[in-house]
């Protein structure tokens, strides 16, 4: 699952999502595979130089 901090009003939810995936017994985690650019509010938070075309 990718979340994606838009504007949209989406990330009003998530902590209900996330109470109701815990209560059907489910369970999250967070992992990076090697190709993924996490972002924070716009900003790479890891090295992406090998992504981006001269």
């Amino acid at each position: 699952m990718v979340l994606h901090d838009l504007p949209s009003g989406a990330m009003r939810h998530l902590d209900r999502f996330l109470g109701s995936v815990s209560d059907a017994g489910g369970a999250l985690r967070q992992d990076f595979p090697p190709d993924c650019v996490p972002m924070r509010d716009g900003i790479a938070t890891a090295a992406f130089a090998d992504y981006v075309a001269e």
